[in-house]
């Protein structure tokens, strides 16, 4: 019997000199998971890194061709085929606070390889791409582990060293898993499929899954161990099967819900948040927003309404151009935080702006209007998002309505700040002065001469972005505003409308030519410039003019 004590004693000691090395091994560890998230429309459950948001994927960029084929002319969207396939292998990313990203992957198919670096439409990645590429089965076959390496350099850019390392485990919750080495040492990766015939499993997906996490730091064999001990281990498939149909009935905070047309970009934006939990989506006719806001379903409401109503409007205003049958459904995000905001956006190719100090922005190689909290807390104040919401969104409108061609600073700022300035009432527009933006340029106005003036405004018109986001940019803004704002309102008051066709000249050129430097030179080309330079400025000048416009009808 003391024999037996002893040995229970020494069992004990052991057990718990097991436990402390543990924890004293893993206390070093620079980062946590918490609990396993249900990832319901993917059937997979696994957990998360502590303190960690989720991050959706990017809506990819477009790039537009244009094509000639003898009188004939088009142009097409195009994207990045490889930038397509990532979003459809691609599931989830999350970051915690010290940078650790966990990302997690389907593994279907392999990119083949004469579409690299190619752009494509998204019809023939549809169509012909994902019907041609490489498959990658669930079945033991000898060149499955090779497919997933070469699936992974696809993926990550990462390669592979050595051999895979099965990773074993006693539940059996997982058919296979296997751990890939490779040259990042910050790195993780383990690939693995769901045990169908696990009890509570029978309804999981039968393809490959790719869990790889990036740290910091290099990990140690510690942290390695931690990571199979407390992710891999922990993954399951779920015991019920995923919500119906492609996405998670929690994420659509729709007021009316409704089958809308296929749309592409539509499914794509569903699809970029379908397995982050803290992200949902509310549709209009013509817009779909993606946010993380917790409290945000009413504001959402509100600026749908108000960017339909708005569309509406410029439809008229501004007509799709011939080519341009059915608009593309706009993309706005709204995140809850400034960081996540400035996160998503700092890789973007924002010229002179810091996007720190925005509250929105519009994105135009993705075309998404990305809008963020402005209060501190989790109210929102829809009179101080408003005015970036109508600004934000005419540059989206004029980028979908004009076939993704660009339009001048002057033509595309001064009209977005122009329209910033409208009230909306009942469903009627008022478009208003900018009273900070008259006063800079009153101020200018009236320091120059007319020829000073003249020469000023044709190298004005003329600028391109760099030149107008970097110099003077606040003057700038302003003098764009003023002159949209006269061609659109004061001009017409002048006796036979010398400049009514200035707008539509541009926009005739843009489209047949685009080239926004010739439309600008096209617009003024059959006026006498000097002329509506010193009507310009007298309607600058003179308040009684200025009452007159506000008066007319738009």
């Amino acid at each position: 019997m003391g024999k037996d004590y002893m040995k229970q004693i020494v069992q004990l000691t052991i057990f718990f000199a097991a436990i402390l090395f543990c924890n004293v091994a893993f206390s070093a560890i620079p980062f946590r998971f918490g609990q396993s998230e249900q990832l319901d429309a993917i059937g997979i459950s696994l957990p998360t890194p502590l303190n960690s948001t989720q991050e959706p994927l990017k809506t990819p960029e477009v790039a537009v061709y244009q094509f000639t084929r003898g009188a004939e002319s088009w142009t097409e969207e195009r994207y990045s085929a490889e930038e397509l396939w990532f979003g459809s292998q691609h599931i989830g990313t999350w970051r915690d606070q010290n940078g650790n990203i966990l990302q997690l992957a389907r593994c279907t198919n392999i990119l083949p390889s004469n579409y690299i670096g190619t752009d494509v439409q998204q019809i023939t990645f549809d169509t012909v791409i994902t019907k041609t590429a490489q498959k990658i089965t669930s079945k033991r076959f000898l060149d499955v582990k090779q497919s997933l390496a070469d699936w992974l350099k696809q993926y990550s850019g990462l390669d592979v060293v050595g051999n895979p390392i099965d990773v074993h485990f006693g539940n059996q919750m997982l058919a296979e898993a296997y751990r890939f080495q490779t040259k990042a040492h910050n790195s993780y990766v383990c690939f693995f499929r769901l045990n169908k015939r696990y009890p509570g499993q029978s309804v999981s997906p039968e393809n490959w899954f790719c869990v790889m996490f990036t740290a910091q730091q290099p990990l140690s064999s510690e942290a390695a161990r931690y990571i199979q001990e407390n992710l891999i281990r922990k993954v399951s498939g779920q015991r019920k099967s995923a919500a119906s149909g492609p996405y998670s009935v929690n994420k659509n905070r729709s007021r009316v819900v409704k089958e809308y047309s296929y749309s592409p970009i539509r499914e794509r934006a569903k699809k970029s948040i379908e397995a982050l939990n803290d992200w949902w989506y509310m549709e209009s006719d013509n817009f779909i927003m993606l946010s993380n806001h917790a409290r945000a379903e009413r504001a959402a409401e509100e600026i749908l309404n108000e960017l339909e109503l708005l569309r509406s409007y410029y439809v008229k205003l501004f007509p799709p151009f011939d080519g341009v049958d059915k608009m593309d459904v706009g993309v706005v995000r709204f995140f809850a935080t400034t960081d996540e905001y400035v996160a998503y956006l700092e890789t973007e190719p924002l010229v002179g702006l810091n996007p720190r100090q925005t509250a929105g922005i519009f994105t135009s190689g993705r075309v998404e209007l990305v809008i963020r909290n402005v209060t501190d807390g989790e109210s929102y104040k829809h009179s101080i998002i408003s005015p970036i919401i109508k600004h934000e969104g005419l540059h989206q409108y004029f980028y979908l309505a004009f076939g993704y061609l660009t339009t001048a600073p002057w033509f595309n700022e001064g009209h977005a700040c122009t329209f910033e300035n409208t009230k909306l009432e009942r469903g009627n527009i008022f478009i208003q002065e900018d009273q900070a933006h008259f006063k800079k340029v009153q101020s200018v106005i009236k320091e120059m001469s007319d020829s000073e003036l003249e020469q000023y405004l044709s190298k004005f018109l003329l600028m391109d972005y760099l030149d107008f986001y970097s110099v003077n940019h606040e003057f700038n803004y302003a003098l764009a505003h003023c002159l949209v704002y006269y061609l659109h309102r004061g001009a017409p008051l002048e006796r036979n409308q010398p400049y009514k066709n200035i707008i539509p000249r541009y926009l005739e050129e843009l489209a047949r030519t685009n080239d926004m430097t010739k439309a600008t030179e096209f617009a003024f080309a059959e006026i006498e410039f000097k002329s509506f330079v010193r009507r310009f400025a007298e309607f600058m000048k003179n308040s009684r003019l200025r009452q007159d416009a506000l008066r007319r009808p738009l």
